[in-house]
């Protein structure tokens, strides 16, 4: 339960809410223009009683591309 994303325009006005519920849910995003932030996660009490769970969780990949010498490419 939670986890829902929102992304904002630089002045911080919301421009898209998403929570992702299934595997492979993705959002691609501009992230030098934009910003983003995270509601916290909790297993529900279903799962909790059932499943003996006791924490949610959320997987992330985050992947970051820069074209060739520009300002954001960096030497590694």
């Amino acid at each position: 339960m939670g986890g829902e994303t929102t992304i904002y325009q630089p002045e911080a006005t919301p421009l898209a809410k998403i929570t992702f519920e299934q595997p492979l849910d993705s959002l691609w995003l501009e992230d030098r223009h934009l910003q983003h932030s995270v509601t916290e996660i909790a297993c529900s009490l279903e799962q909790a009683d059932e499943k003996g769970i006791e924490a949610g969780y959320r997987d992330l990949l985050a992947i970051s591309f820069s074209l060739p010498d520009s300002i954001y490419s960096k030497k590694i």
